[in-house]
């Protein structure tokens, strides 16, 4: 979301500050940079209100980068870089330039809606031709989920253990209390193609061997837009812009005169 503001009444303000007219750039950045503060936060209320419980890691994926002078300008973003990377700054209007493994490309559908871009997982499914480029995976009805509606790290490694996605068979290979648990779990797991009665995904047993659903491959996955910034950006910018800018004008003019 980019935000470029404009100064009600500028050539009278600067007709009327005379010489002191040079400090209007200053303030209008301050303030640019202050309501665009007030967007971030609006729109992360937003996700709190529409993500069922959002990690930590998306709840810090909101950046703001303010133009170079003279622009007057800030961008409000989602993380455009992959992790452990700075950020781009790419507008909105340029979110195809996102970096693999970003956050914007990660969740950019839910600003956007349509299919969000594939997993990791699903791409190892893919590479061992057990489902199409164009098809995806969702959590069958006993997966399970971590506090974040996320499935369980445990449970993805053991579909990879089980289902040798690893590119190097010694990434299995641990002795860690953990590793041998999954290890074991992934035994019970095996992948159905749905020529027989059982749908066609990842599928494992309990200890009583009672079947359990995984893994679903589906062919698509759409997502409606559930983020909308523009609005958001509009009532912050009508309610925050004028004071912002007559509170950093004040300020300025203040810092002048000593």
């Amino acid at each position: 979301m980019r935000i470029e503001a404009t100064i009600d009444g500028i050539e009278a303000l600067k007709a009327s500050l005379g010489a002191q007219a040079r400090q209007i750039p200053y303030a209008a950045r301050n303030a640019i940079y202050k309501t665009a503060l007030s967007i971030k936060a609006g729109t992360l209320d937003e996700m709190r209100s529409q993500f069922d419980s959002p990690t930590p890691y998306t709840m810090r994926s909101m950046f703001i980068k303010t133009g170079k002078a003279p622009e007057l300008s800030a961008t409000v973003y989602l993380k455009d870089q992959g992790p452990g990377k700075n950020n781009a700054g790419v507008p909105d209007t340029e979110a195809g330039q996102a970096e693999q493994g970003s956050m914007a490309q990660i969740i950019g559908h839910q600003w956007s809606g349509g299919t969000r871009v594939r997993k990791r997982l699903e791409m190892a499914l893919s590479d061992r031709g057990l489902i199409a480029a164009s098809e995806f995976v969702v959590p069958g009805p006993d997966a399970k989920m971590d506090r974040y509606g996320n499935m369980s790290r445990g449970q993805v490694q053991q579909i990879y253990t089980a289902i040798r996605l690893h590119f190097d068979p010694t990434n299995n290979a641990t002795q860690s209390k953990r590793s041998i648990r999954n290890a074991r779990a992934a035994s019970n797991m095996f992948w159905a193609d749905g020529t027989g009665k059982l749908r066609r995904g990842v599928w494992g047993s309990d200890s009583n061997g009672r079947l359990k659903l995984i893994l679903i491959a589906v062919p698509k996955v759409a997502y409606k837009k559930r983020i909308d910034m523009q609005p958001i950006a509009d009532k912050i910018m009508a309610s925050d812009w004028q004071p912002n800018f007559q509170a950093a004008l004040a300020v300025e003019l203040a810092n002048a005169h000593r």
